[in-house]
C-alpha cells in the first residue's frame, strides 16, 4: 500500500474511522483509508427517477415508491434543467446535413401555485 499523497510505502496503522482501517504516512503525515467508497445514488437510480417524474408522478409519490428523498429529486431535476439547454444549442450548432427528424427538446419550466409551491414540468417548447 502506498501513500496517495507521496506514494511512501512507510505507513502505519491509525485507529479505525466508520468502521474502516485508518493510515498514516510517516513521511508527510498524511491520514488515509484503503478504499473509498462511493457516495450517493447510481446513474440508474437518478435516471428512474427523472423518468418517473416526466411521466407525471409526484414528487411525494417518487419518494415513497423509490425511497430517495423528494429534495434529493428537486436537485436533479434542477441539475437536468441547467444541462438541457447546452445540448439544444450544441444540436443546433451542429451541419451534419442528414435527413433524420429532430424531436422537440423538453424544456424544465418552473410554476408557481397559488400557495407558492414551486413544481417544475418538461414541456416541449
Amino acid at each position: 500500500m502506498k501513500c496517495p499523497r507521496c506514494n511512501s510505502t512507510k505507513i502505519n496503522k491509525n485507529g479505525h474511522h466508520h468502521g474502516k482501517q485508518n493510515y498514516i504516512c510517516k513521511q508527510c503525515s498524511r491520514q488515509f483509508v484503503e478504499f473509498y467508497s462511493s457516495r450517493g445514488y447510481s446513474e440508474d437510480a437518478r435516471q428512474i427517477c427523472l423518468h418517473m417524474y416526466a411521466s407525471g408522478i409526484g414528487l411525494r409519490a417518487i419518494e415513497r415508491a423509490t425511497g430517495i428523498s423528494h429534495n434529493t429529486v428537486i436537485n436533479w431535476l434542477r441539475q437536468a434543467s441547467a444541462v438541457l439547454p447546452e445540448a439544444t444549442e450544441a444540436e443546433e450548432n451542429s451541419d451534419s446535413g442528414s435527413s433524420v427528424a429532430h424531436l422537440k427538446p423538453l424544456q424544465p419550466i418552473k410554476k408557481f401555485s397559488e400557495k407558492g409551491n414551486v413544481a417544475f414540468s418538461l414541456d416541449a417548447y
